[in-house]
């Protein structure tokens, strides 16, 4: 499964559609920091299902959508697809017969997204179970980017166990496991919910076999009361009550079946999920063999369809151009025909349109006529409705004051009525608000209690919370000045080794002087070698330039303790040609100095007084600068030579020299003597600089563990203060809601009492005033009904008028619409003929287009034909060579598909089986809560009637039996009812009765046994379960720790090949819980004891991490490897020792790099460049290095 493409729309700054092909070996990416390279990385990660917005840079999905700059405007979506090679089979057994694999991310600005699979839509695990245990993921090995390399050795061991288990090829057990506990949560909920239901009916149970003979005693007493004066309301509430429990049953009867189909549905479930870990045994053992067959057969198939899909386009192509040759004939025997149709049709078309005007003006003048009837017709009408409008609005008058009067009979019977039961409510009211009162002043009391607590404790919080931000910043200060030092340190650290190898190598001398010193440092070979003149100098940096100036080629002497000393080192050059070397013996030969200094202005003073040397070599640092004075510039030295003709050299504070005689050097650069001087200072001030700052980041990380515990113990006295106030908000958040509902109870029956009261003098002026109205009602009935009489006498004269006015206007509408017919078919006549004018103009066009077209298809289908069989003959070979591969294949492949094809025929039908059981399971649930809904809507009917029946009779109706009927005309209600308040007075002091306790306690008896099997299923189910977790854990146990021993023994053989020497192991940090263990790494690199991976530097880390992913890779090779900038942090000695261990790993991966380092794009075969030429949006250009002449190829399709 190696990766064959990339395509990229709008994901970050890859705007445009962008495909970046892969091959076999090393592609490499390469480009300027801020183009785009890691958003390639990032593109990988993100269609391979990452979800953490984090992981890729951002701080929401939305931000890896395109989002817009000077030049483009952002876009809605983000699309990418990786296609996969398949050819070696790697894919899981339900894809391993496709030759590619592409996977796809579509993400929306909405927030939508997709996943597809081969264009397939699907759901984010099916991405992620694809690429489980071949080492391919978001996790997984195969992709290292940046950061990535620091953090395997900076991660906790439980965090850097993930790639081990990637590498076992267990993290699909671990899914399976996953998916095992949570079916295994859900059963304990489902057990849980069932033996709490289990316990309540127990309890009720016990309770019913009490009301049993308590409602023997109530029977008695409720045949007295079936006779009662609430008939209409006893007998609604009897038919809520009749649907309620009909509905509360099947409500039970539904959550049981419930329950049973989801004990059912978890055992199904847990056979199911050990089958398929079956299945992965199995897929694996067939996934090599299926995908050489599949392979070959689908390229014999595509070879064949194409052969045939030529050999049919040449055919159609030949038979195009026959039909194209009789077409051409046919358009030009049309072309002459329409031109001849357009003369005759202009004639006609001139004798249509003077019909047309003819008519047209003899319309206009009858249409005048027309009018003028119609208006006074219309007159006569609009008077005719005026006064049946009147009679109308009489009549209507006449009824509703007629209503009006059967509205006040009725007003005050219902006035008579509603005071009456106003004053029996409000004597009710009274008692009830005075007990509100009381509550109210209690509720009030702990509220205030509450509030003043919860105050203190917050203000005692934003103290605190004021505290941790101040340590928090303090800390974070603190631990960016530790890196600050830190990073000097290295930096110096890195300088000082590099300067010390550069002097151990005597990296500046000749070949002669490095034989010497190398020798004499191996084997003692020569006695008496004290060193080099270079060596025994010491001086300011700004003399430094000087004094190499004067000595020049004297530093690399050869310093030794006589001239005998240095024959046998003499004589070794010259027998093994070794190169020249002079030697300085420290008993050297003086002569009495009798020139004294010259003195004057730009004279510094005697070179020797500003150089240092040991005593023992002070004789030897006379005679090398004896006779050199040190002056100020070139100026002064010139000057000096010609006043004072003295044996002296003169050299200047920039190394411009002039000697006894007077000849002169100097110049700037390149001077090997002022290096090995400026070496030897560089190196001891280095060393001062190092001491210095390691006491520094001592006394830094000292204070960050100071300010660290701080910042903690105040951290968790501010989480124990945010519960306490969290505690005192939530009761004073009951006390409140309490107290609101208090008060409003109490509003509302203030506002009732005051209500009723008004209500009643409303009343009873109501009552005077219906009486009022109805006198004025009968006088203004006997007026409207005059006024009615005489508009229908006037109504019937104008009806007369008009009929004789519509008689003369349809005459003259008959006369104007047979001269309107006329005007239409003229005018129709003229439409006609400029129809058939374009309509011939038209094919004219399409006549001469047509000619032109043909005349070129048939030229285009020969030169066509040609080519197509030339592709058919290149086709026909490759056919017969693929014919021959798939003959070979075939026989091993049928044997292992028929043994995949019997288990996964066997796991089909499970799965098939628990589909029609999931199906039962939600539709009992929808079921249960259809009917959940249904009992809640009877309860709400039930209430309401409760609530009238208490508002106006004050009974309760639960105490009414379901036989009571009466009528309601002669049904004496004040005594019934007072019977009934009797009745109900001895009822209530037999308290609470369920009259069906007998049928209730045996229901309860049947469904606690069923219950109770159920019980026992579920557990059963849970076991079951229990027992696929053991299995899934003692092989990946040993899966893990097969894969950690390999992996070890590779990690203790690669690490010294990188750093060249040196050891190193991994070790389980809990070796008791393998599952649960976390990977340590102990490393010694070469010259070091064996210490935490967390005391390296930081390129010994790098190098550390990188031979712990190799180890990995070369246990269990994943499909690619994608590294982005892992080379960073090496320098050039560990860069070719990494890229020479790429270069080993060519045969087991495909390596995709992202780099800046010049040695490592080498490597590439193919690489691609990501450059921004418009801000804000990135492109790519490729190269093959591997062709010994290239082109760019650009990326961007």
């Amino acid at each position: 499964m190696r990766l064959k493409s990339l395509e990229i729309v709008g994901f970050k700054s890859f705007v445009d559609r962008t495909i970046v092909h892969f091959e076999d070996g090393i592609t490499g990416v390469v480009g300027p920091n801020g183009c785009g390279k890691s958003n390639i990385v990032d593109a990988i990660r993100w269609v391979m299902g990452e979800m953490s917005a984090k992981h890729l840079r951002g701080s929401q999905m939305e931000d890896v959508i395109f989002n817009g700059c000077e030049s483009r405007a952002a876009m809605g979506m983000a699309q990418v697809f990786l296609t996969f090679d398949n050819a070696d089979g790697r894919a899981p057994a339900e894809y391993a017969h496709y030759n590619e694999i592409q996977i796809g991310r579509r993400l929306y600005r909405s927030g939508e997204s997709e996943y597809f699979i081969n264009k397939t839509p699907c759901r984010l695990k099916d991405v992620i179970d694809l690429f489980l245990g071949t080492g391919v993921g978001t996790k997984a090995y195969s992709v290292v980017e940046q950061g990535m390399i620091g953090s395997i050795v900076s991660s906790k061991p439980e965090d850097r166990r993930i790639f081990f288990e990637e590498a076992a090829g267990i993290s699909k057990f671990k899914s399976r496991k996953e998916a095992a506990l949570r079916k295994m949560e859900s059963t304990k909920a489902n057990l849980a919910r069932l033996t709490d239901i289990i316990g309540e009916l127990s309890r009720q149970m016990n309770s019913l076999d009490r009301q049993v003979k308590k409602a023997e005693r109530y029977q008695r007493l409720s045949d007295d009361l079936k006779h009662c004066d609430l008939e209409v309301m006893a007998t609604r509430f009897r038919h809520y009550r009749t649907e309620l429990e009909k509905l509360t049953n099947e409500n039970e009867t539904l959550n049981e079946v419930e329950i049973s189909s989801s004990s059912g549905l978890a055992s199904v479930e847990s056979e199911i999920e050990i089958k398929k870990l079956e299945l992965v045994e199995v897929e694996r053992e067939l996934d090599s063999v299926q995908q050489v067959v599949y392979t070959t057969r689908n390229n014999i198939k595509l070879s064949e369809a194409n052969i045939v899909h030529k050999t049919n386009e040449i055919e159609t192509i030949l038979k195009r151009s026959t039909d194209g040759a009789q077409e051409l004939k046919e358009f030009e025997e049309r072309l002459r025909s329409l031109t001849e149709q357009n003369i005759f049709i202009a004639a006609e078309k001139e004798k249509a349109e003077q019909e047309r005007i003819h008519s047209f003006e003899a319309v206009s003048v009858l249409e005048e006529e027309v009018d003028a009837l119609r208006h006074d017709r219309d007159q006569i009408g609009r008077d005719v409705e005026v006064y049946r409008e009147k009679i109308f609005s009489t009549s209507t008058a006449i009824l509703k004051r007629q209503s009006h009067l059967e509205h006040i009979d009725r007003r005050v019977q219902e006035i008579t009525s509603r005071r009456s039961h106003n004053r029996t409510t409000l004597e009710t009211l009274g008692t009830r608000k005075e007990a509100l009162e009381h509550e109210i002043l209690t509720r009030t009391e702990d509220l205030k209690r509450v509030q003043q607590l919860k105050l203190s404790l917050e203000e005692e919080t934003a103290s605190l919370r004021t505290t941790l931000e101040m340590q928090r910043t303090t800390l974070l200060e603190t631990e960016q000045q530790l890196q600050e030092i830190k990073g000097h340190l290295q930096d110096r650290r890195s300088r000082h080794d590099s300067l010390v190898e550069l002097h151990r190598n005597l990296d500046g001398y000749r070949d002669g002087v490095r034989s010497i010193l190398k020798r004499q440092e191996q084997s003692d070979a020569f006695e008496g070698i004290l060193g080099t003149v270079g060596d025994i100098i010491d001086t300011e940096a700004q003399h430094e330039r000087a004094v190499g100036a004067v000595l020049g080629e004297k530093l690399q002497y050869v310093i030794v303790s006589s001239q005998e000393h240095g024959l046998p080192a003499l004589e070794y050059l010259k027998t093994n040609s070794q190169g020249r070397s002079s030697f300085v013996p420290l008993n050297l030969r003086f002569f009495e100095k009798k020139e004294t200094w010259p003195a004057g202005e730009g004279v510094v003073g005697p070179l020797l007084n500003y150089v240092h040397f040991k005593q023992e070599h002070r004789a030897l640092g006379e005679y090398l600068l004896s006779d050199v004075l040190l002056v100020r510039d070139f100026a002064s030295a010139l000057r000096l030579w010609k006043d004072h003709p003295l044996h002296v050299t003169y050299v200047t504070l920039d190394g411009d020299i002039v000697d006894a005689h007077g000849m002169t050097s100097g110049g700037v650069g390149g001077d090997a003597s002022e290096r090995l001087i400026a070496q030897k200072r560089k190196i001891t001030e280095l060393s001062e600089e190092i001491t210095k700052l390691r006491g520094e980041v001592s006394a830094a990380a000292g204070e960050v563990t100071r300010f660290r515990e701080r910042v903690q113990s105040l951290e968790e006295t501010l989480e124990e203060r945010t519960r306490h106030i969290h505690g005192e908000e939530l009761k004073g958040v009951n006390l409140d809601r309490d107290l609101k509902q208090i008060k409003s109870e109490l509003l509302r029956f203030s506002e009732e009492h005051d209500r009723l009261t008004q209500e009643l003098t409303l009343l009873d002026d109501e009552e005077k005033k219906l009486q009022k109205e109805k006198e004025e009602a009968t006088a203004h009935i006997e007026a409207l009904t005059a006024e009615k009489g005489e508009g229908e006498s006037a109504i019937e004269q104008l009806e007369k008028d008009l009929d004789l006015s519509r008689e003369r206007v349809s005459k003259k509408e008959e006369e104007l619409i047979a001269l309107k017919v006329t005007l239409a078919q003229s005018e129709e006549r003229k439409a006609v003929t400029d129809r058939e004018s374009e309509r011939i103009m038209t094919l004219k066009t399409e006549a001469e287009v047509g000619i032109e077209r043909r005349t070129n298809d048939i030229s285009r289908g020969q030169e066509r034909v040609g080519v197509l069989q030339r592709e058919i003959e290149l086709l026909k070979q490759e056919l017969t060579t693929s014919i021959i591969e798939v003959e070979k294949g075939e026989e091993h492949q049928r044997a292992l598909q028929g043994k995949y094809d019997a288990q996964h025929t066997l796991l089909q039908e499970k799965e098939l089986s628990i589909r029609d059981i999931r199906k039962q399971h939600e539709e009992a649930r929808e079921a249960a809560h259809h009917v959940a809904l249904q009992l809640t809507e009877q309860k709400a009917f039930l209430e309401r009637l409760i609530d009238t029946a208490r508002e106006r009779y004050r009974v309760e109706l639960s105490l009414v039996e379901d036989e009571y009927a009466q009528e309601h005309e002669t049904f004496d209600l004040e005594a019934r009812a007072q019977e009934a308040s009797e009745l109900r007075e001895k009822l209530e002091k037999l308290g609470s009765v369920n009259i069906d306790a007998v049928k209730e306690f045996e229901e309860l008896s049947s469904r606690y046994q069923f219950l109770t099997k159920q019980e026992v299923d579920l557990r059963n189910s849970l076991d079951s379960l229990s027992k696929a977790i053991v299995k899934i854990n003692r092989t990946s146990r040993l899966r893990f720790k097969e894969t950690f021993d390999a992996v070890n023994k590779q990690f203790q053989t690669l690490f010294p090949k990188l750093f060249r020497g040196g050891r190193a192991r991994l070790v389980l940090t809990n070796e008791e819980d393998i599952l649960e263990s976390g990977v340590d790494i102990i490393a010694s690199p070469p010259g070091k004891k064996l210490q935490s991976i967390t005391l390296l530097s930081g390129g010994e880390k790098a190098l550390t991490a990188v031979a712990l992913l190799f180890s990995i890779f070369l246990i269990k090779p994943s499909p690619f490897c994608l590294l982005d900038e892992v080379d960073a942090p090496l320098d050039d000695a560990n860069i070719d020792r990494f890229n020479d261990l790429i270069r080993s790993m060519i045969p087991h991966s495909q390596f995709i790099l992202i780099t800046h380092n010049k040695r490592t794009m080498e490597l590439a075969d193919l690489l691609y460049g990501v450059t921004m030429e418009e801000a804000g949006v990135s492109k790519m250009v490729s190269v093959k290095l591997n062709q010994d002449l290239q082109q760019p190829e650009p990326a961007v399709a």
